[in-house]
């Protein structure tokens, strides 16, 4: 009985949040700047990024530029036994209004719902708007954006090169027989590659956001560990757990390069007759309170016969050295 009204509250709550989208109009807007964008690439990354805190999207029409999430519980209060022990008593939704597609502008809000004690919780009414978390959200939509949006320079003569992002940038000496590639603007990726005596070299260059506020007051010793830590653990499941390839000569690390310090993971992963060595260099640009890190990936893959070089590391300590956040 009692998990039959848990599950009639439940059905209640969803059916009260879809029946008020069309009627309850948020009593608070964050209103976002225009962006010079694609409105439909402007309109999909709205869309990932409040599928970010609301998995369920109930409306999204960009005709109309309305989008509405499927309420979520954010609290549970206790009824009584009769009306199901502890209920939901608290709940949200994300609501938007794109009035300009190009230049691209929206009006978000977070509306909260709580249900009346009185009712034993099944009476619901409108309690506001969690403004904390529009701005949270406002301030990722604006990260996105103009992540995407702010088009790298990347300046080659063919002998240096300079990469200048939205959040790093760095140069590369004696460049020549390198090949530049800008990959996914949201992670701001540039790859280098060059193949030289039937090796292969890259260079991976990306930013990795830190979006857990707790996550961003730990330390960068921290954080570091517990990301050498998950990438060890996803190679060792999902590589040699599958026989994809063999781990080997695993060294972490610390290092001061240009007046900067670097977390490392070295490691080799031998498969059939070719051979792989891989550094990673993780950046943090502040002690605590990062939002994000840069990761620099550097790769040898080479048939075990060939020789490996030792001079594109050089290229590699040079970008290293001059790499510098904003």
């Amino acid at each position: 009985m009692n998990k039959f009204i848990s599950y009639f509250l439940y059905l209640f709550i969803l059916i009260f949040l879809t029946s008020c989208a069309a009627k309850n109009i948020p009593a608070t807007f964050t209103q976002l700047p225009s962006v010079k964008a694609s409105g439909d690439d402007a309109w999909e990354i709205l869309l990932d990024t409040v599928s970010y805190y609301y998995p369920g999207i109930e409306t999204a029409d960009i005709a109309t530029g309305e989008i509405r999430s499927i309420g979520i519980i954010t609290d549970k209060c206790w009824a009584g036994i009769l009306y199901g022990c502890f209920v939901p008593c608290k709940a949200e939704k994300f609501v938007a209004w794109v009035t300009s597609l190009s230049p691209f502008s929206v009006n978000i809000a977070v509306e909260k719902h709580k249900a009346s004690s009185m009712s034993h919780y099944r009476s619901w009414y409108a309690a506001g708007n969690d403004v904390e978390k529009e701005k949270k959200i406002y301030q990722h939509l604006i990260s996105n954006l103009n992540t995407t949006f702010k088009k790298p320079v990347v300046i080659n003569n063919g002998k240096s090169l300079l990469v200048d992002m939205p959040t790093y940038s760095f140069t590369v000496e004696e460049f020549e027989g390198w090949e530049v590639k800008q990959r996914d603007p949201k992670l701001e990726k540039t790859c280098l590659t060059k193949t030289h005596n039937k090796v292969d070299y890259e260079i991976m260059i990306m930013k990795n956001l830190i979006l857990d506020d707790n996550k961003q007051k730990e330390n960068t010793s921290k954080l570091a560990t517990e990301y050498i830590e998950l990438e060890l653990n996803n190679m060792r499941e999902f590589g040699e757990g599958l026989n994809l390839y063999k781990l080997s000569d695993v060294i972490i690390r610390n290092e001061i390069i240009g007046k900067k310090k670097y977390f490392i993971l070295d490691y080799k992963a031998k498969k059939y007759s070719s051979i792989q060595n891989n550094s990673m260099y993780l950046y943090f640009p502040h002690s605590d309170r990062n939002k994000y890190f840069i990761i620099v990936h550097y790769l040898e893959l080479a048939p075990e016969e060939a020789k490996i070089s030792d001079n594109y590391r050089e290229n590699l300590k040079n970008i290293l050295k001059s790499l510098s956040t904003k």
